[in-house]
């Protein structure tokens, strides 16, 4: 049947579980993922932004935090060296 829709197995039992994707969810991490960037001067990659959301007590991963930081077109900067 999964190759008859064209989705993945995993896919099909998290759908009969209940356990669907939720948008609601996802938009309050893209809001809460650009201030924490924005509030660090655009410095944090993603290993950093996951231990800033864990902190807060949000459960995702990195590869998590990185796709909605490309989605979001969250992209960090590196600090300009000085030189006298």
């Amino acid at each position: 049947m999964c190759t008859v829709l064209n989705i993945s197995k995993s896919s099909y039992y998290e759908y009969i579980k209940g356990q669907t994707h939720n948008q609601a969810t996802e938009s309050g991490l893209n809001d809460e993922l650009r201030r924490v960037f924005q509030a660090n001067k655009r410095r944090y990659d993603s290993r950093r932004l996951k231990a800033e959301m864990q902190e807060m007590r949000y459960k995702i991963g990195r590869h998590g935090v990185r796709k909605l930081a490309q989605r979001t077109r969250l992209k960090g900067h590196t600090a300009k060296e000085f030189r006298a």
